[in-house]
């Protein structure tokens, strides 16, 4: 715990410089300056953790797998062939993690700064809530396939579909339910009314969608996600902050007239009502975070309609909301360690061994 008390520690640090560049009317190269090293830390820590989430042994041994013959794995496609022509050109699994994870988190990060109105909040609450950065850990290929589809939004923005679907075919080749999002393209440009969003989420909460996709041939090779444990981050209090959040951005929408706050806030309150739609299942609520993940730019947008003294206070609140959510998901996580195993575990180690 120690470690991860340290990482915190070293983010809020950055955070606070920033805070001080601020004050005293700097540059936009200072703000460049610490945004960039929060994402290289991130980086860093990801790339070069070892045994970290729960997926961490077993993307390991795919690797090893892969290596020796692309087709001898369920993966898809895209992650198999990428991953042989890693192994080819010497990389090791921990090569692979750092590739992956670099990829991941710089896609991310450069969707924030174009579109978030402060991508050093945005991207301190993507760190923060497990369901984000702690996801890259473990579900490799879905968030690499999500960090496509979110950067991938400005193609929605600017109206460019053939642009878009090249990135959802990209995406698809690595996680095949990414394909789900193609309709998203047009979904988000039907202005959608708060009373219809919040009866959708009604509807999905009283009959949940999670028996109507056992058999749907997109989701073949993840059957035992229809038995597996009810999502890992959902305790009761991650529940109401979700609903919460959401009825306080449907509340705000219709201050935006941008089209790209629409798209970006439609995104989020669609994913929303798709994640308690497939709520009865850990796995299967994974791909709402396709959508949900732009919660972290919608809500500072919403923060930003405030006066300055109130947005502070209200960036404060919801990060140390975050923060403590955050280690408290930790200790619960913690609580299914299997020794010996990546599962559970959250000593913090590295390994720079990127080469074979």
């Amino acid at each position: 715990m120690l470690t991860w008390v340290i990482w915190f520690l070293i983010i809020l640090i950055i955070f606070v410089a920033d805070l001080y560049k601020e004050d005293y009317i700097l540059t936009d190269y200072y703000e460049d300056f610490f945004y960039t090293l929060l994402v290289l830390f991130a980086v860093f820590f990801a790339g070069f953790r070892y045994q970290i989430g729960n997926d961490y042994d077993s993307y390991a041994s795919i690797y090893q797998s892969i290596s020796a013959d692309p087709l001898s794995t369920y993966v898809e496609p895209g992650f198999a062939y990428f991953c042989f022509f890693l192994s080819w050109l010497g990389i090791s699994e921990q090569g692979m993690f750092l590739v992956f994870s670099a990829t991941t988190i710089i896609l991310l990060a450069k969707t924030l700064k174009k579109y978030s109105v402060n991508p050093l909040v945005s991207f301190m609450i993507f760190l923060f809530l497990p369901g984000y950065y702690w996801n890259t850990l473990s579900i490799v290929r879905q968030f690499f396939a999500m960090a496509i589809i979110f950067y991938g939004v400005k193609y929605i923005i600017n109206r460019e579909f053939l642009k878009y679907l090249l990135c959802v075919i990209i995406a698809t080749v690595f996680h095949k339910t990414a394909v789900i999002m193609i309709p998203l393209y047009y979904l988000v440009q039907l202005n959608f009314s708060r009373f219809i969003l919040l009866a959708g989420l009604i509807i999905v909460i009283i009959f949940p969608l999670t028996s109507y996709l056992e058999g749907n041939i997109l989701l073949t090779d993840y059957e035992d996600y229809f038995t597996s444990d009810k999502p890992e981050f959902s305790l009761a209090t991650s529940l109401i902050t979700k609903l919460a959040i959401f009825f306080i951005v449907l509340f705000y929408k219709d201050r935006f007239e941008d089209n790209e706050s629409k798209i970006i806030i439609n995104i989020y309150l669609l994913g929303v009502v798709f994640y308690f739609a497939t709520l009865a299942t850990e796995a299967i609520s994974r791909i709402s975070l396709y959508m949900t993940i732009f919660e972290i730019i919608a809500i500072v947008k919403i923060f930003d309609l405030f006066l300055l003294k109130d947005r502070i206070q209200l960036h404060a609140l919801y990060l140390t909301y975050c923060v403590l959510f955050f280690f408290n998901q930790l200790r619960v996580y913690e609580t299914g360690y299997v020794k010996g195993t990546s599962i559970g575990n959250i000593e913090y180690k590295m390994n720079f061994k990127v080469w074979k």
